[in-house]
C-alpha cells in the first residue's frame, strides 16, 4: 500500500500499523502519543484519528468506538474517516517490530518536511546565477540540518495546526458547563481555566499560613468532584497529611488526632475518613534522596526524571508537590528557573494540572505594613512569577494582628487568559484544618503600592496611608 503526501512516495501502512497498535493496548497508546504528534501522519485521514487517540489516552479512557466516533467529530472528519477507521479497528494489534514502524514513518515525515521546507529554496538558489556561493551553500546546510536527529517535529504543519485548535474549541464548548475548579462556585467562578489539564499553578504562603490545610481542602474537593489527585508530601510525610485530611473530613481537633486523645467512635470516622482519602487520592514520599541510591550523584534532571515517572505511573490529572523546591538538590537562579520550565513542559505533556507550593520571602512581608502576599514577595527566581499560569496567595491576618482566627483569604495574584487581581475569604478552623464558605471580597492591589511607599509616601506615615481610599475594608 503506498501514498503520496507532499510530492514524496511513503508507505502508508507504517501510519496504518501504528494507529493499530495504539487502538490495541493502553499502555502502547501512551507511549506512542507522548513519542508521536499528528503531525508526523502523512495519511490524510490518520491525524485526526492520533488527535482522537491522544484525547483518549489524555483522559485515560478505555478505547471504545463510541469514543473514538465522538471525538472525531469534534476534529470535523467526515463519515469516510469513522469508516475507515472501524477497518483498523477490525485487525488492530501491537506487532513484535512496533519500533521499526514508528522509526520508518518518523523517517517519512522527515522526507517530507525537508521536501517542503528547505530543499526548494536549495533549488531556487543553485538555479539563481545571481546567488552568491555563499548563499548556495547556506541553502545546502540548512538542508543537512533538516535531515538530523529526525527531523523538526515541533514546527506545526498549518492544515494539522488548525485543525488541532478547532477540535479544541470545539471540546471547550462541548464542556463549557463542567467544573473546572473545586466545586464552590464564589471561587470557581472567578477561574479563567481553573484545573484544566496540561496547566502549571503556584500556592505561596509565609510558614505557618495554613497553605497544607488549604491544599487538603482542595484536593478532597477536586478527589469528590472524581478528579484523579495526587499528593507529593515532601514537606510533611505522607502520613501527616493525611492527619491533616482526616481532621478536615471528620471536625476532630487534629491535636486530639496526632496525641491519639480520641474515643472509640471518633477512632472509627477516623478509619473510614482515611480509608476514603487514601482510596481516592495518591500520595507520594519523598524519594529524591533515598538512602539506597547513594553514591548516584544527585541532580535537578535526575530527580524531574524520577519525578516524571511517578506522575505517568500515577494515572493522575491533578499534582500538588508539597514543597516542590525540595526536590532540587542545586538552587542557583538558573538551576530554579530551568527546572520550573522543566515541570511545566511536563505537566503539558501528560495533561496534568500541576499546584506547586512554595513560600514567601518573610522579611519582604514582615518590612511591610500590608503584609498580604504580593508578586514581588514570592521567594526565590522570577520565574515562580513567569511560569505559572495562576498564582494563589495565602493570607491569615491573624498571623500578624490580635483578632479572632476565623478566616483565611486566597488572593489571585496572576490569572493567564483571566481577571487577577481578587481575594475570597474562607471561614477558617484551624485547630479542625476546616476550610469552607468560600465568598468574594474586595481586593486592592493599590494599598500595596502606597503601603510600600509609593504615592502616599512612607510606609511609616501612617497618618498619610490612611488618607488613601481603598476598594477593600480593613479588618482591625
Amino acid at each position: 500500500m503506498a501514498a503520496e503526501a507532499d510530492q514524496i512516495i511513503i508507505d502508508a501502512t507504517n501510519e496504518a500499523i501504528v494507529v493499530q497498535a495504539a487502538i490495541a493496548d493502553a499502555q502502547t497508546r501512551t507511549a506512542l502519543v507522548h513519542k508521536l504528534s499528528p503531525d508526523e501522519f502523512l495519511v490524510s485521514r490518520h491525524a485526526p484519528i492520533w488527535r482522537a487517540l491522544q484525547r483518549i489516552a489524555k483522559e485515560r479512557l478505555d478505547y471504545a468506538p463510541e469514543v473514538a466516533d465522538r471525538f472525531l467529530k469534534d476534529e470535523g472528519a467526515d463519515t469516510s474517516t469513522v469508516d475507515y477507521l472501524r477497518g483498523l479497528e477490525a485487525d488492530a494489534k501491537r506487532p513484535d517490530n512496533l519500533e521499526w514502524h514508528v522509526t520508518t514513518m518518523q523517517w517519512d515525515a522527515t522526507r517530507a518536511r525537508v521536501l517542503k521546507g528547505p530543499l526548494p529554496e536549495l533549488l531556487k538558489s543553485i538555479r539563481d546565477p545571481r546567488a552568491s556561493q555563499s548563499d548556495v551553500q547556506a541553502s545546502a546546510r540548512a538542508v543537512a540540518r533538516a535531515f538530523e536527529a529526525g527531523g523538526r517535529r515541533y514546527m506545526r504543519r498549518p492544515e494539522e495546526l488548525h485543525r488541532s485548535y478547532r477540535a479544541d474549541v470545539a471540546a471547550r464548548r462541548a464542556t463549557v458547563d463542567q467544573v473546572r475548579g473545586i466545586g464552590e462556585p464564589a471561587f470557581d467562578a472567578k477561574l479563567s481555566e481553573g484545573f484544566t489539564p496540561g496547566r502549571t499553578h503556584l500556592i505561596v504562603g509565609l510558614s505557618g499560613c495554613g497553605k497544607s490545610t488549604l491544599e487538603m481542602a482542595f484536593a478532597v474537593r477536586l478527589a469528590k468532584l472524581k478528579r484523579r489527585v495526587m499528593i507529593g508530601a515532601w514537606e510533611m510525610a505522607p502520613e501527616s497529611l493525611l492527619d491533616v485530611g482526616v481532621a478536615h473530613m471528620t471536625g476532630i481537633e487534629l491535636s486530639r488526632i496526632v496525641q491519639g486523645r480520641i474515643d472509640d467512635e471518633e477512632a472509627d470516622r477516623v478509619d473510614k475518613a482515611s480509608r476514603w482519602l487514601t482510596g481516592r487520592i495518591r500520595f507520594m514520599g519523598n524519594p529524591f534522596y533515598d538512602p539506597a541510591a547513594r553514591g548516584k550523584k544527585p541532580s535537578n534532571e535526575r530527580n524531574l526524571d524520577i519525578l516524571e515517572g511517578y506522575l505517568a505511573e500515577s494515572g493522575c490529572e491533578i499534582a500538588f508537590y508539597d514543597l516542590w523546591e525540595r526536590m532540587l538538590p542545586y538552587r542557583k537562579p538558573d538551576d530554579v528557573s530551568g527546572a520550573l520550565f522543566r515541570m511545566q513542559g511536563i505537566h503539558e505533556e501528560y495533561g496534568i494540572t500541576g499546584v506547586i507550593l512554595h513560600h514567601l520571602n518573610g522579611k519582604d512581608v514582615e518590612d511591610r505594613a500590608d503584609r498580604r502576599p504580593t508578586r514581588g514577595s514570592i521567594r526565590g527566581v522570577n520565574t515562580f512569577v513567569e511560569v505559572p499560569d495562576l498564582i494563589l496567595g495565602v493570607h491569615r491576618d491573624a498571623q500578624f494582628k490580635a483578632v479572632e482566627d476565623k478566616t483565611i483569604e486566597t488572593i489571585c495574584l496572576k490569572q493567564r487568559k483571566g481577571e487577577p487581581n481578587w481575594a475570597v475569604r474562607w471561614t477558617w478552623d484551624g485547630a479542625r484544618c476546616a476550610v469552607h464558605s468560600p465568598e468574594e471580597v474586595p481586593f486592592d492591589p493599590g494599598l500595596e503600592a502606597a503601603l510600600d511607599g509609593g504615592d502616599v509616601g512612607s510606609v511609616n506615615d501612617t497618618s498619610k496611608i490612611k488618607s488613601k481610599p481603598t476598594g477593600r475594608k480593613r479588618r482591625e
